[in-house]
């Protein structure tokens, strides 16, 4: 599990959003589940895919809601397109509810399974037996693209149209976003969500962080991790406390990475962006360079082999970094 879902998934355990994230998204903005009927599962304890590696596999949040009916509400969170979604969520819900039965078979009293059919005796489940149902919403919140990966199994099989009545289909409850419309949500999701639509434009996110100051300017630890995961500025985040470190910037580094409770979103955010502005205007004056190098090197008549080579070392490229500029101005 990457950086960017911890912070989520740490800033979604709250009650208060989990709730209205499943009211915003499956009641249509109804306040149907309330957070005191949310139970915060163990993730030791349910939901856990063993790997033939032996490394445990975990639902990224897991809440029991005790509310309307019983219902295990599951999220799991994508910064990334995976292929394999549908084949994830269904194994995970299948788990959930084999060991549903388990548990229900392994809390029976031995009078209890004495009383049991031959039937169930074999099946180690009682046809009375009802299980608790599971609903699992995938976030995906990638910056890169939309989601082009499957959103049911069949977009995964090559399957005829006469076999369809005897396959059955899975269907993941694909969420995108920043497309979803943010003013069905109650809590800070409203705000926070609502950002997502403008992270692309970096004029139009600072105008939106200033309209809502107010809310940006004091967050907890948990918002502002989120917030700077939501809007890919984690690792740049990183980055800045990398440099401020290596410069010996002591103050700077402290007041970044030792404030709790309170931080001013607004003043992180608008320094993430003026530093990807400058990051761009270095990455214009490098590329500048590059080409002039690339240039002289074919003036002089050094060999496009040889050229490449120095390329990689003047300017710290990869090799196919170093082709591609080569190929490309070569002219």
């Amino acid at each position: 599990m990457g950086k960017r879902d911890i912070s989520i998934n740490a800033w979604l355990k709250d009650k208060r959003r989990f709730a209205d994230l499943f009211n915003g998204l499956v009641f249509d903005g109804e306040q149907v589940v309330k957070k005191e009927e949310l139970v915060l599962m163990p993730t030791d304890t349910k939901m856990v895919l063993e790997h033939r590696d032996g490394v445990e596999k975990y639902r990224d949040v897991v809440m029991l809601w005790k509310g309307v009916t019983l219902a295990f509400l599951a999220l799991e969170n994508q910064d990334k397109i995976n292929y394999q979604m549908p084949l994830r969520t269904m194994l995970y819900d299948a788990l959930s509810y084999k060991e549903q039965a388990n548990e229900m078979w392994n809390n029976l009293s031995e009078e209890e399974k004495k009383a049991v059919s031959p039937a169930e005796f074999v099946s180690q489940y009682r046809a009375c037996d009802k299980l608790t149902p599971v609903i699992t919403l995938v976030l995906y919140y990638g910056d890169k693209e939309e989601w082009n990966g499957p959103a049911h199994l069949y977009d995964m099989l090559e399957l005829p149209d006469e076999l369809k009545n005897f396959v059955p289909d899975y269907k993941i409850n694909l969420v995108e976003l920043e497309k979803i419309d943010n003013k069905k949500f109650v809590t800070d999701l409203q705000v926070m969500f609502g950002m997502l639509k403008y992270r692309k434009d970096k004029k139009s996110l600072a105008r939106y962080i200033e309209k809502h100051r107010e809310y940006f300017a004091k967050v907890d630890d948990a918002t502002f991790d989120a917030g700077l995961s939501l809007l890919s500025f984690s690792g740049a985040l990183a980055k800045k406390l990398e440099k401020l470190w290596e410069s010996g910037q002591e103050e700077q580094l402290k007041e970044i990475t030792e404030k709790k409770g309170e931080h001013d979103m607004c003043k992180a955010i608008e320094d993430m962006i003026n530093d990807g502005v400058e990051a761009g205007k270095e990455i214009g004056r490098q590329e500048g360079e590059i080409i002039g190098a690339i240039s002289a090197y074919k003036e002089l008549d050094v060999p496009k082999e040889n050229a490449v080579k120095r390329v990689i070392v003047k300017f710290k490229l990869t090799e196919d970094e170093a082709w591609d500029y080569v190929e490309k101005y070569w002219i």
